[in-house]
């Protein structure tokens, strides 16, 4: 219950501060932050003009930013489901080295973390014969903060998509971060000197030396657990293709 006490007021002075920008400036874009998609590094890019643009988190939808932005552009990053899940796992202990405050674990956190010593253990626990191991799979990717938060939360469907593309400047890829990035200059009209950080930390990269692949096995489970959100995911594969052929001819 304290835990939860402590992320809502946290959730609120957030949402204060964002009010407080937002109150001191009129922003020209919307950056929808999904989680294990390089916004990190979007975020460090676009610094130098915080005051352009205005940032939604993991937690929000295409929805929302309409009913609250209707005539400002959009731009966000989507990433393969697959290779996400091994990020979104093994996060926490990207961001224990990362962060120079130290990050303690949720109660979630030690628990998951202590039953699946890797993202392809969990993975493979997911269809697990032994009952006990199995439901605690289902428990532990149910729990930790970006495994739970599915595309589908963020963006909906396809459908929904497609309803939103006009204010859609640009659907980002992360596996083509390079030339995302470029469209998302073209699209924005944003300024050549603004730079990638090439700080790990600052750029939020996961640690090389943790485990990240999955088995045959791991990895049918995991597909069957996100079949939405990689339906989902194509979909927006597509538009990116569509849109950085506009943008850049690429």
């Amino acid at each position: 219950m304290e835990e939860l006490r402590q992320q809502r007021l946290q959730a609120a002075r957030r949402q204060d501060r964002r009010n407080s920008r937002l109150a001191s400036h009129r922003p020209t874009f919307v950056f929808f932050h999904l989680g294990k998609t390089g916004g990190g590094s979007v975020r460090q890019l676009l610094g130098p003009i915080r005051s352009q643009w205005v940032s939604v988190g993991h937690r929000g939808t295409l929805d929302e930013i309409q009913q609250q932005w209707p005539d400002l552009p959009m731009v966000f990053f989507v990433r393969d489901p697959l290779t996400r899940f091994v990020s979104g796992f093994n996060n926490f202990r990207r961001a224990v080295v990362h962060k120079s405050t130290g990050k303690l674990p949720s109660d979630h956190q030690l628990v998951a973390y202590s039953l699946f010593a890797t993202a392809n253990d969990l993975a493979e626990g997911l269809v697990s014969h032994d009952e006990h191991t199995r439901s605690s799979a289902h428990w532990a990717i149910g729990r930790l903060g970006f495994l739970s938060n599915h595309l589908t939360a963020n963006l909906g469907s396809p459908a929904i998509v497609d309803q939103h593309r006009p204010q859609i400047a640009l659907i980002g890829l992360f596996e083509r971060f390079d030339i995302s990035i470029e469209a998302m200059r073209v699209a924005l009209h944003l300024p050549a000197s603004l730079q990638l950080p090439a700080e790990p930390s600052l750029a939020h990269r996961g640690l090389s030396h943790l485990p990240n692949q999955l088995s045959p096995m791991g990895r049918a489970a995991v597909t069957q657990w996100y079949r939405a959100d990689i339906a989902l995911y194509e979909h927006c594969r597509h538009i990116h293709l569509v849109q950085t052929q506009e943008l850049l001819g690429a």
